[in-house]
């Protein structure tokens, strides 16, 4: 086995689960499920299953088939991983204190209001508590600059490039733990710029925008990358002027309490404790990015579209559902442009 060990450092809240679902643990599943993910979004390119000539050989090998060679499979072709993850750490500093403030106005019952925007990208081990007649975070996060080991051990080196492209990609855009589409979950793996000789993030991203679109979340050709205007001083303050632009950016589609249009950014859209989307459940394409750079901090917007609306399961799917996506995307980074720096 081949190995690399790399000092990481938190640096947005991390909401992880732990046994018994309540506690937060830093479990190395965890990690091997989000390098699993961000592999499979590198290799929208591949097809699914093995590609087979006329006497049943293999002439390439399917999506499938590579993951699991590196990853592990179940099923008649089960096989062990060619990976270990490890994580090492002194207990790890856990909190329920709430966010700093981050306000911004909405109109909600005739009246302009103010929420948080750390908590709204939160929401979920953020809820609203009636009994305080506010936010509270119910499930216990790992603290900002609290520090643990990953080892990454792999069987074959011909990986090793690869694996390394999905933890950069789950340090800055996927995050480990709950709400990681969302900034959480962002940490920084000390060294990792020098072992791959890559210098930005964004000329990273570049080398994967290639290709058509998948049937899942994947890098592809339409693959956007829209960054701040200017290094923020904290976390907080880097999220915080990504939720705002995407926040502009969404409710440009719409009307207030309609959701035509961003349905297509994500479902279900609940609007007034109904469900308002007829595309059945799929994940927004837009990934918050946090990088910590010296003691800065850049934020990322990484926009990767996908043909969820091919595969729907909705029967009853308008006959220009795709057209409508394309253009509401087109719209919606129109809008990222102006608020943000485009990057890729």
């Amino acid at each position: 086995m081949n190995s690399i060990t790399f000092t990481c450092e938190v640096v947005t809240p991390m909401f992880l689960a732990g046994a018994d679902g309540t506690k937060s643990e830093l479990r190395s599943p965890s990690i091997k499920g989000a390098m699993r993910f961000w592999w499979r979004a590198m290799h929208g390119h591949l097809p699914i299953d093995d590609k087979k000539d006329g006497d049943r050989n293999i002439i390439q090998k399917g999506l499938r088939t590579q993951e699991a060679e590196i990853f592990g499979g179940g099923g008649d072709d089960a096989r062990r991983s060619g990976v270990i993850i490890k994580t090492s750490h002194p207990s790890l500093d856990v909190t329920f204190n709430r966010f700093p403030d981050a306000p911004y106005g909405v109109f909600a019952k005739g009246r302009r209001r103010d929420i948080n925007l750390l908590e709204y990208l939160a929401y979920g081990p953020v809820v609203y508590d009636k009994t305080a007649n506010s936010n509270i975070i119910s499930r216990p996060y790992i603290r900002v600059g609290q520090k643990f080991d990953i080892s990454l051990s792999y069987r074959d080196d011909k990986w090793k490039n690869e694996l390394l492209y999905c933890l950069l990609f789950i340090s800055v855009f996927g995050g480990i733990g709950a709400r990681a589409r969302n900034g959480y979950g962002r940490m920084t793996l000390v060294g990792i710029n020098d072992v791959m000789g890559e210098a930005r993030v964004s000329d990273v991203i570049r080398k994967f925008k290639t290709g058509c679109r998948s049937e899942y979340t994947s890098f592809s050709k339409d693959l956007r990358l829209f960054g701040l205007k200017n290094q923020a001083e904290t976390w907080n303050e880097a999220l915080y002027e990504l939720a705002k632009a995407y926040k502009v950016g969404r409710e440009s589609l719409d009307e207030p309490h309609y959701g035509e249009n961003r349905q297509y950014i994500a479902s279900p859209l609940m609007i007034d404790g109904v469900n308002k989307s007829f595309l059945g459940r799929h994940a927004k394409q837009y990934f918050f990015g946090v990088e910590k750079q010296a003691q800065k901090y850049n934020g990322f917007l990484l926009f990767m579209p996908y043909q969820f609306v091919q595969n729907s399961g909705v029967s009853s799917l308008p006959a220009d559902a795709l057209s409508n996506y394309d253009r509401v995307t087109k719209d919606m980074n129109s809008v990222l442009e102006n608020e943000l720096v485009s990057m890729v």
